[in-house]
């Protein structure tokens, strides 16, 4: 069965509570954007459709950061679950310590995914 956007869309929902105020679809498209931004990071083409299985921990956790982002924004109460980390929204910003969390997390796995360098081989000038 093939990983498409929909699939991280689910994998976000069971990581993190996500408020009646992010449909789905909002949150498909947040996914699609952040596959053309890590296509764009890697170099790599990286279908919407057939999502590699290496792409998958980095695309839940950015998507599940950026709704995070947009729950705060617009004030929905929360409580946040990833892996054994729990938080509620609270009067300090507990939300801006879970996001430092998620945030630590994708550059932690962008540095395991890395970019493709590509290289050119020139002639000497005689």
């Amino acid at each position: 069965m093939a990983t498409d956007v929909w699939s991280i869309v689910g994998r976000v929902g069971s990581k993190i509570e996500v408020d009646s105020a992010i449909t789905s679809g909002m949150m498909a498209t947040i996914v699609e954007d952040n596959v053309q931004d890590l296509s764009n990071y890697t170099g790599e083409s990286i279908s919407t459709t057939d999502i590699g299985s290496r792409f998958h921990p980095i695309l839940t956790d950015l998507t599940a950061l950026y709704v995070m982002g947009r729950q705060t924004g617009i004030g929905a109460d929360f409580d946040y679950r990833v892996a054994d980390v729990s938080i509620t929204k609270g009067g300090d910003s507990s939300a801006t310590k879970q996001m430092e969390f998620l945030a630590s997390r994708v550059k932690t796995e962008l540095s395991a995914i890395g970019k493709a360098i590509r290289t050119t081989k020139t002639e000497p000038e005689v």
